[in-house]
């Protein structure tokens, strides 16, 4: 297995900084997603691993060998990548047999057979037993994107790179497609590349998530700790839905709307109490119908429901005021499991359950 490493990478095209400075490990074996908006450069990342772009400064390290750096460069049929572009990008000319060969040496394709048998074997690896003398208008687009898989693993390659491989697929395909690329990605014992702009693709597929922002990783973690620990509001924003509420900071606790909450990570140095930004996630607050005042719970109406069958996302409007706010809270989401819908404008009362992240709106006083 191949570690990859990723140092002081930048590259402009123009006056644009793509990436500036920009540091990733990739563990051997792992799969990491690379995630971000559309044109934070996460494509520009990807064709500088595989080769197809030069970085202006910093080093690519692929296992013990600097793919890239001051004075060195690899090109891409040295590396030892395969690559997996968005629509799979099969030759329409050539049976799926021959797009899988494709990437083979000239040696190994003119032994006999091999190149067949080595097919053979990837179509049955990826559920398409029987499919090699189709062509690729043959083929649906999961299917495409399975040859596509095939094609890169044909060259027992040390990395892997994916460059949103399932974005034009459905929903229901889309799953059931990254799951396939899922199981086949860990039995080749590849080290994985995966960029996407989808959250729920990136959570729900990689063994850790980076985040681009402003052409640096702002944050790498695995899915559960970049979910329940993102280093910023903005983070927390970009990653699954967020109740950004203001609060009080006093070391240990916060002062909210719903009263004395819990910090997950104390900032014991905040000895007196300052103005903070408070994350609450929408499954955090609990929602009780009707109107009886209760301990710690707030009066609010219900705005909007959206139904999703496992669960449903109620979007409520608190009727009393945070700590040191105007008259009016924000609206709040709510996720709750699946039941009777609520109508708008239904009273209820909501309860936060801690602990809760809060970052503090100014610096502490030294």
């Amino acid at each position: 297995m191949t570690e990859l490493a990723i140092t002081g990478l930048a590259k402009a095209f123009g006056r644009h900084q793509v990436l500036d400075g920009l540091d990733l490990d990739v563990p051997a074996g792992s799969l990491t997603a690379i995630l971000g908006p559309s044109g934070s450069g996460k494509t520009t990342l990807l064709r500088i691993l595989a080769g197809f772009e030069r970085a202006d400064a910093g080093t690519v390290r692929i296992g013990t060998a600097i793919a890239d750096g001051p004075g060195t460069y690899l090109p891409p049929e040295r590396r030892r990548i395969g690559y997996v572009p968005q629509e799979g990008s099969l030759f329409p000319h050539l049976t799926v047999a021959a797009n899988i060969a494709f990437g083979l040496s000239h040696k190994e394709r003119r032994r006999p057979g091999r190149a067949g048998q080595h097919a053979a074997e990837l179509l049955d690896a990826v559920g398409l037993a029987g499919f090699a003398k189709h062509y690729p208008h043959q083929l649906s687009g999961g299917q495409q994107q399975r040859v596509a898989l095939a094609r890169a693993l044909a060259i027992k390659p040390e990395v892997v790179l994916l460059d949103e491989p399932f974005a034009s697929l459905d929903a229901h395909l889309r799953a059931s497609v990254r799951a396939d690329v899922q199981r086949l990605l860990s039995e080749a014992g590849a080290t994985t590349v995966l960029v996407t702009h989808d959250q729920d693709e990136a959570l729900s597929t990689a063994d850790r998530v980076a985040v681009l922002r402003r052409g640096r990783i702002a944050q790498c973690a695995a899915p559960q700790q970049l979910y329940s620990s993102p280093v910023d509001a903005d983070m927390a924003r970009f990653i699954g839905d967020a109740n950004l509420i203001p609060g009080q900071l006093n070391g240990s606790s916060v002062q909210t709307l719903f009263g004395k909450l819990a910090v997950t990570h104390p900032d014991l140095s905040v000895a007196t109490q300052c103005p903070a930004t408070v994350l609450v996630r929408p499954e955090q607050v609990e929602l009780l119908p009707g109107t009886d005042e209760m301990d710690g719970a707030v009066a609010a109406r219900v705005t909007g429901y959206g139904y999703h069958g496992h669960d449903a996302v109620v979007t409520v409007q608190p009727e009393a005021a945070p700590p040191g706010e105007g008259p009016a809270a924000s609206p709040l989401i709510v996720r709750t499991l699946g039941g009777d819908a609520l109508p708008l404008g239904a009273p209820v009362m909501l309860r936060a359950r801690g602990p809760v992240l809060a970052w503090p709106d100014q610096a502490p006083a030294s």
